[in-house]
């Protein structure tokens, strides 16, 4: 699945064109019942930039099964591409869906890529 964002492209007069889109990153899902694992991958070399990886089996589990599971907030670990760990992603209980990312400030992978994957596994998944 590929993120697409819309970027303001300006003529030589100074004067902003419309909105186009471009493509920022594809997004993989590696599908399993006990842990979802997303590829971030560069758009353009299909590098991969960092992975999003859920909290442990038990916890998926509860969530998908219990009647209440949906209480339980997600949880995710980011790493980098060498499996280096880049930040943390953390449901709010809350009416709400609301999210705290914390990403390293040393890291090089790009902020805005990890932000829009997180929005985009919120939207699947219907958290």
């Amino acid at each position: 699945m590929s993120i697409l964002l819309p970027t303001a492209r300006e003529t030589n007069a100074g004067e902003e064109l419309p909105a186009q889109l471009e493509e920022l990153i594809v997004l993989d899902n590696d599908y399993s019942l006990l842990q979802d694992t997303w590829t971030i991958r560069d758009s353009k070399t299909g590098a991969t930039l960092a992975k999003i990886t859920s909290r442990g089996a038990l916890a998926i589990l509860a969530r998908r099964k219990l009647p209440l599971g949906g209480l339980i907030q997600h949880k995710y670990e980011i790493t980098d591409a060498d499996g280096a760990h880049v930040g943390t992603i953390r449901g709010k209980l809350s009416l709400r869906d609301r999210y705290e990312i914390t990403i390293d400030d040393a890291t090089t992978v790009p902020k805005e890529s990890i932000v829009a994957a997180a929005i985009v596994i919120d939207a699947i998944q219907g958290n």
